[in-house]
């Protein structure tokens, strides 16, 4: 009797062990006979706080068919100005040889660019977007003498309305939606030179400034363009989120039609002596809302 006291008081300070019997036995446990190890030593606490902490991050982890989107951005262009240049270039080399030295005058080829663009996603992998974007630039230069004055203006400018198919490739990163973009559009081109001077005389002791050019040209022209763009969408917070593209147009639109006015009043339609050329490296950065 005494023996069997001794063993039942020794089972019940036997405590349960942590480890599942199934354990025990080399066989595969199941999820709750697993809980008491997930929380073994504080990792279950950490485990839970990160689960808890991804559900809160202020972005979607998979992308959602059916969503509109605006954005509004600014960049910066590379544009193929080059006949421009050259030809403004020329300008004012046959100015500094008729003994007017005017300093060169900065290229137009490094534009500013802003961009709005309203997209829609219609599946998972491909949406539609209409784009505008806005391209400007002016240079000038200038000479001052004793007697002679003289200033040189020139800018391009254009606008770019464009329809585009986007597709969303299926390999998307889960920070950040990634997506190749294809438009087609009209780009509206202008382009502006004037140049300015004028020559001081002497009359009676008195000096007297008269103009002794002032030509005012302005050129315009809309034509078909294609554009190819690589773009990234990083969500900020609620439905807001960082948008970045970059990408190449091709515009090439030739000689611009156009006209000049002159110092004596006449004003004459001319055909631009250049040709024009708006297509480039385009990138831009912006923030856009989703809904």
């Amino acid at each position: 009797m005494n023996n069997v006291k001794l063993r039942q008081e020794r089972n019940k300070n036997i405590t349960t062990p942590l480890i599942p019997s199934s354990l025990r036995r080399g066989k595969s446990s199941r999820l709750q006979d697993c809980v008491p190890l997930l929380f073994k030593e504080g990792s279950g606490v950490v485990i839970f706080t990160a689960i808890i902490f991804l559900g809160l991050l202020p972005f979607q982890l998979h992308a959602q068919e059916g969503k509109w989107s605006v954005s509004g951005s600014a960049g910066y262009g590379i544009l193929s100005t080059k006949d421009v240049d050259d030809k403004n270039s020329r300008d004012v080399q046959g100015y500094n040889d008729s003994g007017l030295p005017i300093d060169d005058i900065p290229k137009l080829s490094a534009a500013p660019v802003y961009a709005a663009k309203v997209s829609y996603r219609y599946t998972r992998e491909f949406g539609f977007s209409l784009s505008v974007l806005y391209t400007a630039k002016e240079v000038s230069t200038e000479y001052k003498g004793s007697d002679d004055y003289l200033s040189l203006k020139r800018s391009i400018g254009s606008t770019d309305v464009s329809l585009g198919l986007l597709f969303y490739p299926a390999a998307q990163p889960y920070f950040l939606k990634w997506y190749v973009q294809a438009d087609m559009g009209v780009l509206f081109a202008t382009a502006k030179a004037e140049t300015f001077g004028t020559h001081t005389y002497k009359v009676n002791g008195q000096p007297d400034v008269q103009p002794t050019i002032d030509t005012k040209g302005t050129y315009n022209k809309s034509k078909l363009d294609v554009a190819a763009r690589i773009g990234a969408d990083i969500p900020l917070v609620q439905n807001f989120f960082l948008r970045a593209e970059g990408g190449y147009r091709l515009a090439v639109l030739g000689k611009l039609e156009g006209s000049v006015s002159r110092l004596d009043g006449t004003t004459t339609s001319v055909e631009s002596t250049v040709d024009f050329n708006y297509s480039g490296f385009l990138v831009s950065v912006g923030v856009g809302i989703e809904f």
